[in-house]
């Protein structure tokens, strides 16, 4: 079944461009993970691999929903965007300063010796800042122009490869792999912005505390539940170096480097699928097909490869880390697994808050967020890394039925909206 056939022309468009790019993208950040893993051992694995997850919790919590809520605003063509957009980027600094500063604080209890709590701090802070690019790329997608963030993206990942490289060789370890993302976060933020204000427009810095009140009012409920689920699916790295030490860390975090890179495909297609969506007016056909049509392909391409890397799990990981982490095999293919609810959740999700069914994406996430620290207290301990690789299918598997819930029952109860359905 062709794309194409599935989806509008412009949608298809843009999910090539972020398709393409991010398997390209995520085969480089892949090549940079397996030679640090080679290179530096499990504990220099492990400390990247806990800095890197620290960073992106951080940057989702600072984000707090903005990117969701931009490419809806810009999708709907709302007026002042300039003006709104600005103010969008004081508040996420500012978060980002107040975040930052707790994780310095913070990770001098983690265990990490000097050179370990640098190294956390540095990798950290380039998550962080290349948030601010994707931010900017999200305003891209609003206007349907993923071809924009899709080179970029790929240009971020190709400069921190040969950089990472290029520290290891020189010998500066796992702090030098984190300097060389910063500055590829540096310079692919600062090109993000000079194509958003010569292509588009540019942001309006104006302080605007109304503004910000009421859009911050707005976006509450999104940023609840994007803050709860960075907690919630990240947790278990963060739990897994206190219960069971870095190099326990370092064999989960093989395995969830090496299942992460396929949300690029959800990703890639929620990419041109969601600001589409949110674009059409209620009421409108179209919506209908393209939620059922997206959940399909979710599920058609979500199971074979969840199959086919689990049955493969000792293959794949000799091939990609090395003897050494045979470990790591059976807990990876708990996680491939774990794919498939993953893939239909980054979609659920997605229409949720384009039906603004926000506070009830956040309810979940909040059970969510118990159930799985919960279940990697319990499961950790005896289990170790394929503990926490069980309890992230089960939390996933949870939100799947609570987001195709939530959306049927709006379909029931919404005889004036039969769009909304996934009956699928």
């Amino acid at each position: 079944m062709r794309l194409r056939s599935l989806l509008p022309t412009r949608v298809g468009v843009n999910v090539a461009f972020k398709l393409v790019s991010e398997v390209a993208g995520k085969l480089l950040t892949l090549v940079l993970i397996a030679v640090v893993a080679r290179g530096l051992g499990k504990v220099g694995l492990g400390v990247y691999v806990y800095g890197f997850t620290g960073g992106l919790i951080l940057a989702q919590v600072c984000d707090f929903g903005m990117q969701v809520f931009v490419t809806r605003e810009v999708a709907g063509d709302r007026p002042h965007i300039a003006r709104l957009v600005g103010n969008l980027l004081l508040a996420r600094g500012a978060f980002a300063c107040v975040g930052l500063a707790c994780l310095i604080a913070g990770v001098r209890f983690a265990g990490f010796d000097r050179a370990g709590q640098i190294s956390v701090c540095v990798l950290a802070a380039g998550v962080l800042l290349n948030s601010f690019g994707e931010f900017i790329f999200y305003i891209f997608r609003g206007r349907q122009e993923v071809q924009f963030e899709a080179g970029l993206s790929l240009a971020h990942r190709l400069l921190s490869l040969v950089l990472g490289l290029a520290a290891i060789r020189l010998g500066w370890g796992v702090t030098g792999v984190a300097a060389g993302f910063l500055v590829a976060g540096a310079a692919s933020v600062g090109a993000a912005y000079l194509i958003l204000i010569r292509r588009f427009f540019r942001p309006d810095f104006t302080f605007d505390g109304a503004l910000i009140r009421a859009t911050l009012r707005e976006v509450l409920p999104i940023g609840i539940a994007i803050t709860l689920s960075a907690l919630c699916f990240r947790a278990d790295v963060m739990l897994m170096k206190p219960l069971r030490g870095i190099e326990e860390l370092a064999l989960y975090g093989a395995g969830r480097r090496l299942m992460e890179p396929w949300a690029l495909l959800p990703a890639a297609l929620m990419a041109g699928v969601f600001p589409a969506f949110s674009g059409l007016p209620t009421g409108d056909p179209r919506r209908s097909a393209l939620v059922r049509r997206t959940v399909l392909l979710l599920l058609a391409v979500g199971a074979p490869l969840a199959l086919l890397a689990a049955l493969f799990r000792g293959e794949i990981m000799a091939l990609v880390y090395g003897p050494g982490y045979a470990a790591a095999a059976p807990p990876f293919a708990v996680l491939m697994v774990a794919l498939v609810p993953m893939f239909l959740n980054y979609g659920l999700t997605h229409f949720l808050i384009a039906l603004r069914l926000t506070r009830l994406n956040a309810l979940f996430c909040g059970v969510c967020l118990l159930v799985n620290v919960t279940a990697n207290l319990f499961l950790i301990p005896p289990l170790g890394a394929t503990g926490a690789a069980f309890a992230l299918l089960v939390t996933e598997g949870l939100l799947t039925v609570l987001c195709a819930g939530a959306i049927i029952s709006h379909r029931l109860q919404s005889q004036s909206a039969p769009e909304y359905t996934v009956d699928a």
